[in-house]
Formats: C-alpha cells, sequence, structure tokens
C-alpha cells in the first residue's frame, strides 16, 4: 500500500509534460524525506544489535584492572635488585633498633634491681611495720644482687650497642648502594648488574643476620611494596607485636616480681603467699 502511494506520487510530480524545475525539487524533496525516514529506521533497527556488540565485547588489556599483588611486582631484574637492597636496608635498621631496645630494658632491669637493694635496708631502718622478717628480707637483697649481676654480664657480652651500630652502618651502605642503582636507572644508561650484584653481596654476606620479626616489620612498614588486605595486615602486627613482647617478658616478670615484695613488705597487698609471712607472725 505505501509503495503505491509513491509511484502515483512520482506520477503526479512527472505528469504527462515531462520534469519542470518545480517538479524536480519536490522529486529531491521526495527522496531525502524518504531516505531520511528509511535512516531512522535502520538506525532504529541496529542501535539494539551495537549496544549488544558493545556489551560482549571483552576490554582491552588498559582498561583490565591487574590485582592488587600485581601493582608493585617488579618487572625487570634490576627493579628486583633495587627491592631487595631495601628489604636488606630496611631489615638491618629494624635489627639495629631491636638490639638497642633490648640493651636499654636490660640495663632498666638492672636498674630496678639496684633501687630494690637500696630500697629495703632503708625501710628495715625506719620505724614502719614491715610484713617480712629480716631473714627474708636479706634473702630477697641477695637474690637482686645476683639479677644485676647477671643482667649486666649477659648486656656486656652480648654487646648490643657495638652489634646495633654495625647494623646501623649496614643499613646506610645499602641505603646508599640503592640511591646509586636508582640513579643509574633514572639516566637510562647501560646498567652494570654484576657489579651491583658484587657490591650487595659485599654488604650482606657474613653479616649478622636479620630476625623473622625485623622482615616482618620490614614488610608492613613498605606498604607501596607489598600492598595486602586489612585484614592480614592487622594479623600481622599482632603477630608482631607478640614476637616483639617476648623478648621482654622474663624481666618484666622479675620486676614485677620485686614491686609486689615491696608492697608486701609495706603490708599494702598479700601478693606473696603466707608462708613468708610466718616468721613475723611469730615474732
Amino acid at each position: 500500500m505505501r509503495e503505491t502511494m509513491q509511484i502515483h506520487r512520482i506520477e503526479c510530480l512527472f505528469g504527462s509534460d515531462g520534469l519542470s524545475p518545480s517538479k524536480a525539487s519536490g522529486l529531491a524533496e521526495f527522496f531525502d524525506a524518504s531516505g531520511s525516514s528509511g535512516r531512522a529506521r535502520i538506525s532504529k533497527s541496529k542501535r539494539p544489535m551495537l549496544m549488544k556488540e558493545n556489551a560482549d565485547s571483552p576490554l582491552t588489556s588498559d582498561e583490565v584492572l591487574p590485582p592488587i599483588n600485581e601493582l608493585a611486582r617488579p618487572r625487570t631484574e634490576a627493579e628486583k635488585l633495587l627491592l631487595r637492597m631495601r628489604i636488606s636496608q630496611k631489615c638491618r635498621y629494624n635489627a639495629s633498633v631491636r638490639l638497642q631496645r633490648s640493651y636499654r630494658f636490660r640495663l632498666f632491669t638492672s636498674m630496678m634491681f639496684a633501687v630494690g637493694l637500696m630500697v629495703i635496708p632503708l625501710l628495715q631502718n625506719s620505724p614502719i611495720a614491715l610484713g617480712f622478717s629480716p631473714a627474708v628480707m636479706a634473702m630477697v637483697q641477695v637474690l637482686l644482687a645476683s639479677g644485676i649481676l647477671v643482667f649486666t654480664v649477659i648486656a656486656g657480652k652480648a654487646g648490643f650497642e657495638l652489634r646495633a651500630d654495625r647494623l646501623n652502618q649496614e643499613g646506610d651502605a645499602l641505603k646508599e648502594l640503592s640511591r646509586r642503582l636508582t640513579r643509574h636507572m633514572a639516566s637510562r644508561a647501560d646498567l652494570r648488574l654484576d657489579e651491583y650484584h658484587q657490591q650487595y653481596a659485599a654488604l650482606t654476606s657474613g653479616k649478622e643476620a636479620h630476625s623473622r620479626s625485623d622482615y616482618l616489620q620490614a614488610r608492613l612498614e613498605m606498604k607501596e611494596d607489598f600492598p595486602m588486605w586489612v585484614g592480614k595486615r592487622v594479623m600481622l602486627r599482632g603477630a608482631l607485636a607478640i614476637s616483639t613482647l617476648s623478648n621482654y617478658v622474663i624481666p618484666l616478670l622479675l620486676i614485677l616480681m620485686e614491686m609486689a615484695f615491696v608492697s608486701d613488705m609495706l603490708t599494702l597487698t598479700t601478693f606473696y603467699p603466707g608462708v613468708l609471712h610466718l616468721s613475723t607472725a611469730a615474732h
């Protein structure tokens, strides 16, 4: 029906006397209108097909997001060597700080024992009523003196200060080496990785190794190089805290025992068993 109407319009335009200018313009308008409507129908019919093709087309390699473990992974051998240098540098610094803290806490323990050795005789010569007999307090003084001797000898033989200073110097040397490698990589010059490998081996081989807690702390501090989920980071921090506190359990326990003894001696508390108070009660 629509084709018959179009043919009739064409016959009306031509007529019997040929194609006039006015008829030609009308014919052009007729074909433009029909072509535009046809193109509109074609575009409407192809639009769902184009949308479906775009939806089914896979993403390019640039649009695909890499996993979180791939964000900071080194690509070249130079980047891998640089990452190892930075990790070793951070571990050396962490080990140096750990040894310094351990040495200072042992000195603090010896100082607390020395304070107990001074406080107990002073309280014995005072008119304050004490909760222990002189024999028990003398025994505790001997134990405190022995504790001072033991902790002082251990701190001197272990050489915490010398080891901490040596580890700090090794960390400084590794930092300088990593800086030189970074500048060399940025200059786009030819890299001679054999020389850097030899220097790195000379700085790390035959030296005091860091502990596992030092490496774990380095991973937590180097967030850009070791991306991880929040839950895993919290678990690692908990494990690191337990490992760190385990080095201070025995000295801290001895200090608490000394403070409990002084508190019982002043009759403020009763932490210790009553057998130690029997001589005083009999007296």
